[in-house]
C-alpha cells in the first residue's frame, strides 16, 4: 500500500527590510525578501576595468539629479535708467509726450530699450517712476502721467501742475505694480493741458531728475 504525504506550505514572512544605500558593499542575509512600490535608480560614474578572465570589485556612485531651477542674482530682470538731458518743450498743450529714459545705470538681462522695457518671462514687475516739470506757465492747470503696458494702462492724475510748482517747477513720484506676460511692454507717457508746447522734462548727467526702475517681484 502507498502512503502519500502531502507537505505542509512554508509561509514565508514579509518582514520590514534594513535596506541601505550606500557606496560599499555590505553582507546580507540568506534568505531576504523585499516588498516594495518604490524603485532606485543609481548612475553610475565610475569607469569599468578593463574586459579581462578575471573579476574586479565593482563600484557604484550615485549622482544627484535635479528637476528644479534657482533663480539667481544676476538673473531677476531689474533696470534702472533715466533722463540724462532735458526733453524740451514736448507738452503744455495737451500732447501726450513719451518720457525718454536715454541712460541706464543696469539693465540686468538686457530688456530695457528705446525708453521701453520688454517682459522676458510672466509675472508682476514693480514700476517705479519719478518726473520732474520744468517750464510750467500758470494756463497749466491740469496734467497726468500715463504707465503704458500691453494689458493695461495705468493713469496717474497730477492736479494743477502751476499751482504745485515752485516757479514753474515741480517733482512728481508714482508707482505701481504691473502683471505683464513674457513679450509684453510698458512705457510712460505724460500729458499737461491748458497753454501751449513748452513744458520740459528734467534731465541731467549726474543727477537723476527723471528716472524709471523696473523689477520682477513675483
Amino acid at each position: 500500500m502507498a502512503i502519500h504525504v502531502t507537505p505542509i506550505p512554508k509561509l514565508t514572512e514579509f518582514a520590514t527590510p534594513a535596506l541601505t544605500l550606500t557606496t560599499a558593499n555590505a553582507a546580507g542575509a540568506a534568505e531576504t525578501t523585499i516588498r516594495t512600490d518604490a524603485s532606485i535608480l543609481a548612475y553610475d560614474l565610475v569607469a569599468p576595468p578593463v574586459i579581462s578572465q578575471a573579476s574586479a570589485v565593482g563600484s557604484a556612485v550615485v549622482a544627484s539629479r535635479r528637476d528644479h531651477t534657482h533663480g539667481l542674482v544676476g538673473s531677476v530682470p531689474l533696470v534702472v535708467a533715466y533722463n540724462n538731458a532735458a526733453q524740451a518743450n514736448v507738452t503744455g498743450d495737451g500732447t501726450d509726450a513719451t518720457i525718454q529714459f536715454n541712460a541706464e545705470l543696469v539693465d540686468q538681462g538686457d530688456n530695457f530699450t528705446g525708453n521701453t522695457f520688454t517682459a522676458p518671462v510672466t509675472g508682476n514687475y514693480q514700476l517705479s517712476l519719478i518726473v520732474r516739470y520744468e517750464g510750467l506757465a500758470s494756463n497749466n492747470t491740469y496734467g497726468y502721467i500715463y504707465i503704458k503696458s500691453t494689458l493695461r494702462n495705468f493713469l496717474f492724475d497730477l492736479g494743477n501742475p502751476w499751482a504745485q510748482s515752485n516757479a514753474g517747477e515741480m517733482s512728481t513720484s508714482v508707482s505701481q505694480l504691473v502683471p505683464m506676460t513674457a513679450g509684453n511692454t510698458v512705457y510712460a507717457t505724460l500729458k499737461v493741458y491748458g497753454g501751449s508746447k513748452v513744458v520740459d522734462v528734467g534731465g541731467d548727467g549726474t543727477t537723476m531728475l527723471t528716472a524709471l526702475s523696473v523689477a520682477l517681484v513675483g
